[in-house]
């Protein structure tokens, strides 16, 4: 069957108004400041973005059509690559980034929520720029077009297909009866829990604009701050354990806390991806608590807070650094590496392979091992009490492997571009898993300054992909995609 181009259009169209209609605050704070060329550079690209939305709105009014598969998968393609291109034009316009790969890297990183940079001296960054680059990530984090479709019903589409498509993880639960309905209550936890946390920050003596960017950056699972050592600047434990925290919460399927304000909190409890979150999480915390004080890099306090929030910043794969990690010990270093690829839970804003994948995967090596003793054992895969289809599982399989070969595929090609072997392997890794921080060359604030021009564009295309969870983008290329009568 044809592609719906109308519908494609369309919704290409309204999100190119809504990043259009973002970029206005930062438009705003760059006048309030005084920052003559980011005002220039935002009302320029706002303007263009709205503009060009608009027409594309005006040109497939009134048109009304069934939305597939297919469609879905290419919106969400186009349209993580609309808001991306979109906005890359500030950062050139303004003259912070006259480069497009540089402005490109960026703009991508903010809204994939990796956290990486080009950036040499962020402080030296006009306040306008620094704002945008978070909310970017804010934006990114929840995924721009859950809150696209929760307004697709006024532009006559129905966002079944597009969610299923954006939403990371393995499944996202129906909330309601309608899509559009659950996306607005996801967008509700999201935009409550960054509320809440801007005003413990706050409350911790930060200035308001600080409390803001720490918390788009924490909520998002991304980390960008406004500072050039990051959280190192303000060596706080109260700052740490409130970021921490919701680092925490963002991680956690965002089903949940619908959940939560039901009262229904036996399905809380049930929840078997939550559980080996938190398992892993604490496991990995006080192993890596242990090797630092064992090894004397830290006093046990000092082990027990760096070692901790490390873990959280790693697995949620929000990449902040409160501590010097490139000096710690090689376990430590191994085990928070092994953590960006677990992620965080599906329906989340982490990213990497997801932990509910990582439990699946987990049963099934165990039932490997149970068939070896018990050769005529029928043996399911069991989730909560329910058997999980030979077709979910394999699924999961073909998924992990095809992870697998795209981060050994993406480090390959970064190669090229650098002489230490470890250093390709690292920033596929921190690409792929939407990480940014890393070790080796790119140092713990996930600085890609010295890259080429081309790797950076590549880079771009492998924190598309994590963040879209690697078909979205694959299948794009595949003949059967684009077959019309497939």
């Amino acid at each position: 069957m044809a592609l719906n181009k109308s519908a494609i259009i369309k919704i290409s169209g309204f999100l190119a108004v809504v990043i259009g209609l973002a970029m206005l605050l930062s438009f705003f704070m760059a006048f309030r400041f005084g920052e003559e060329e980011a005002a220039h550079g935002f009302g320029v690209s706002s303007a263009a973005a709205i503009c060009i939305g608009m027409s594309f709105l005006w040109f497939t009014r009134g048109k009304k059509a069934d939305f597939r598969i297919r469609d879905g998968l290419l919106v969400v393609f186009f349209g993580w690559l609309i808001a991306s291109l979109t906005g890359t034009f500030p950062y050139m316009i303004s003259g912070v980034l006259p480069s497009f790969p540089d402005a490109f890297f960026e703009s991508v990183s903010g809204f994939t929520t990796t956290g990486a940079t080009v950036f040499h001296d962020i402080e030296a960054l006009p306040q306008s720029i620094l704002f945008w680059r978070s909310f970017c990530q804010w934006m990114g984090g929840m995924g721009i077009l859950v809150f696209v479709i929760s307004v697709l019903p006024a532009l006559g589409i129905n966002g079944h297909n597009i969610l299923r498509a954006e939403t990371p993880g393995l499944s996202l639960q129906k909330l309601d009866a309608k899509h559009q309905d659950s996306a607005r209550k996801l967008y509700a936890a999201y935009i409550v829990l960054t509320l809440i946390q801007i005003l413990l920050l706050y409350g911790g003596k930060l200035s308001l604009f600080d409390a803001a960017i720490l918390s788009f950056g924490s909520i998002a699972s991304s980390g960008l701050t406004n500072y050039n050592n990051g959280l190192l600047h303000f060596d706080d434990p109260y700052i740490e354990a409130v970021i921490a925290f919701f680092m925490i919460l963002s991680c956690v399927n965002f089903s949940l806390y619908y959940y939560a304000i039901k009262r229904d909190f036996a399905k809380i409890r049930k929840n078997t991806e939550l559980k080996a979150f938190l398992l892993i999480m604490a496991v990995s915390a006080i192993l890596i608590s242990l090797n630092l004080r064992l090894t004397e890099t830290y006093e046990t306090p000092q082990a027990l807070r760096f070692g901790v929030f490390q873990t959280i910043s790693f697995m949620t794969t929000t990449g902040n650094a409160s501590a010097d990690f490139m000096a710690w010990p090689s376990f430590s270093k191994t085990l928070l590496t092994i953590l960006t690829f677990i992620g965080g839970s599906s329906a989340s804003t982490g990213g990497a392979v997801k932990v509910i994948r990582v439990v699946i995967l987990t049963k099934l090596i165990w039932r490997s091992f149970s068939m070896r003793i018990h050769p005529n054992a029928v043996i399911s895969i069991k989730l909560e009490g329910k058997t999980l289809e030979s077709s979910v599982v394999n699924a999961i399989v073909a998924f992990f492997f095809t992870y697998i070969a795209v981060f050994i595929f993406g480090a390959f090609m970064i190669s090229l571009d650098v002489d230490d072997l470890r250093t390709a392997f690292l920033a596929s890794s921190s690409m792929l898993c939407n990480t940014g921080a890393s070790f080796g060359e790119m140092g713990i604030f996930g600085n890609y300054e010295h890259f080429a021009a081309p790797t950076k564009m590549f880079m771009s295309l492998l924190m598309l992909a994590g963040r879209l969870e690697i078909y979205t983008v694959l299948l794009l290329g595949s003949k059967t995609f684009w077959n019309p009568n497939k």
